[in-house]
């Protein structure tokens, strides 16, 4: 199947699958085995290394929140190493992460992904948030529902908004206090997006006039065949909703004034991303995380989870080490 011919207003049929998985009876509903077998075929999902795979939703606030689930294939009486929650970016959803997930099964990690909400299988505007609150929000009510399941100890990784909504939660969060978390890891996280002032301008001058903007596809790999494939992905959203950039200039000042904590989090970061502003966004973070670890690569673009093999083997290699060592 390719994605010219699975586009539709509801490819994968995310309103039915959210229904069935709320109401709990999905162990013998044909049609939710066949929306996710259409799925996780579409996405590589069904041919990771895990040794089973379970589909969750949530209510939070208005939305209702699809989480994945997956477990490591691992010898019998061996113990998993934790569990990691893994928050995707913008645009994105849990189906473009299987390098991420394949790396942490094979590190030893359970790992409970989160179609956030407007993105994915997840319910709401497309791309579009009236604040990251709820994002945050989205997370707490996931882990509230699967942390008792999950194996311990629990952890956090995100990319680019998905770092953000991390951010938010060690920075500002009141649900934070609620879970032990052991390792924190962000991928190109999102403070500021690159040229944030000119942009805001654009943005105050428009905004009075139209609620979304044209999406512009940016080179955020070295990956052409990723970036070809995003351009025709069904689940993708072709505009930028106003509405989420009016939230993200509310929440960075919120967050340049937050007081510093300590987290044991590692920032994997390329220096040839054009998305975030990451030299600014990284004197950020130190400053409010300063116990931080940050690798950098030269050459990396933006999108870290699915740049070229060359790249993704590099911050592989720092991801694996830090898990090992720290």
């Amino acid at each position: 199947m390719t994605a010219k011919n699975i586009q539709n207003a509801d490819p994968f049929h995310a309103a039915m699958l959210r229904k069935i998985l709320l109401a709990e009876v999905e162990s013998d509903n044909p049609m939710l085995h066949r929306i996710k077998r259409t799925y996780s075929d579409f996405y590589g999902l069904s041919r990771l290394p895990s040794s089973e795979h379970l589909w969750g939703c949530v209510r939070s606030d208005t939305y209702e929140v699809v989480y994945q689930t997956f477990l490591p294939s691992r010898e019998p009486g061996a113990v998993s190493n934790g569990c990691f929650y893994l928050l995707h970016g913008y645009y994105d959803h849990i189906g473009l992460y299987t390098h991420l997930i394949q790396f942490l099964l094979a590190e030893g990690y359970e790992v409970v992904a989160v179609d956030l909400p407007g993105h994915g299988l997840s319910s709401g505007p497309r791309a579009s948030i009236i604040s990251f609150d709820e994002y945050s929000r989205a997370l707490w009510q996931v882990m509230q529902l699967t942390v008792q399941q999950r194996a311990k100890p629990l952890n956090l990784i995100g990319q680019s908004t998905g770092g953000a909504v991390i951010i938010d939660w060690l920075l500002r969060s009141p649900f934070k206090e609620e879970f032990t978390l052991d390792k924190v890891v962000l991928l190109a996280p999102l403070v500021k997006p690159w040229n944030w002032t000119q942009g805001l301008i654009s943005f105050y001058l428009l905004s009075p006039f139209i609620n979304r903007l044209k999406r512009r596809f940016s080179e955020n790999s070295h990956d052409e065949n990723f970036l070809r494939f995003l351009k025709e992905e069904p689940l993708q959203y072709n505009y930028l909703a106003v509405d989420w950039v009016r939230a993200l200039s509310r929440w960075i000042p919120a967050i340049e004034a937050a007081d510093p904590v300590s987290a044991n989090c590692l920032i994997l970061q390329g220096e040839e991303d054009r998305t975030v502003d990451w030299q600014n966004n990284l004197d950020t973070l130190l400053e409010k995380f300063p116990n931080a670890e940050v690798c950098r690569y030269p050459g990396a673009r933006h999108h870290l989870v699915n740049e070229s093999e060359v790249y993704r083997l590099q911050w592989m290699a720092g991801l694996r080490s830090f898990l090992r060592h720290k």
